[in-house]
């Protein structure tokens, strides 16, 4: 049986591959998944100052609020229209 030299984990070429990628996985989360954290605020009565934790849940209230609004219903679906086309 031959032995095989070991090779350092700096010197592997995945190893290589793996760190010329990370800056861009790390611009990735701080840009699309860390923004995401925000759309928590929709689900409660928030007020500035307070902590999320601390204010009521409201679930799909503010949601529920905007489509059975006539006027607002109409306006969204102006905006998807024109987004749309």
């Amino acid at each position: 049986m031959v032995k095989r030299k070991k090779i350092p984990l700096f010197k592997q070429r995945g190893f290589r591959l793996f760190l010329m990628t990370l800056p861009f996985i790390i611009l990735v989360f701080l840009l699309q998944y860390l923004p995401l954290r925000g759309w928590a605020f929709a689900f409660f009565d928030y007020k500035p100052g307070i902590k999320l934790t601390a204010e009521k849940f409201v679930g799909w209230k503010h949601f529920s609020g905007m489509i059975m609004d006539k006027y607002m219903f109409e306006d969204i679906a102006r905006v998807l229209r024109t987004h749309w086309q």
